[in-house]
């Protein structure tokens, strides 16, 4: 159903969670997953480079373990790691529009701090303004999370 899906990962604890369901999301025999990591804060150009390299290497880290945990029938040349940089909403959006990403997999805490409620989270945002399916996984023990 799904041939192309992205999601978008962080340091937080949502990334296995969303990592598992992108990969059983990623049924279709030509299936494609991008797993985007956002560097959002500005540095110079050789800082960013840097950092950029570090990124990707965490990335894919992260990816393996995963992987290794959960297993996955598509094959790794059809996961591709992808690192960004800028705001987190538009660099996503950007992403999922040149990359033609049909389905975007992106983690909820479940907690809405003051400025989200004025202004909406990121898994909201992504609803609003892509042309891509988003599937918004939620952390185990939700609703029922302790601040």
């Amino acid at each position: 159903m799904f041939k192309r899906i992205m999601v978008p990962v962080d340091q937080s604890q949502l990334v296995s969670r969303e990592l598992r369901a992108a990969l059983s999301m990623a049924r279709a025999p030509d299936a494609e997953l991008y797993v985007l990591r956002i560097k959002t804060s500005p540095a110079d150009l050789d800082e960013a480079e840097i950092d950029l390299n570090i990124i990707e290497d965490e990335t894919r880290h992260l990816l393996a373990e995963v992987l290794s945990k959960v297993g996955s029938e598509l094959p790794m040349e059809r996961i591709h790691p992808e690192i960004r940089s800028g705001p987190v909403v538009g660099t996503i959006i950007e992403a999922a529009e040149e990359l033609q990403i049909d389905l975007i997999v992106v983690g909820s805490h479940g907690r809405h701090r003051f400025l989200e409620m004025l202004t909406g989270n990121t898994a909201e945002k992504l609803v609003n303004k892509t042309s891509a399916s988003v599937l918004v996984v939620k952390p185990e023990g939700f609703p029922f999370l302790s601040e």
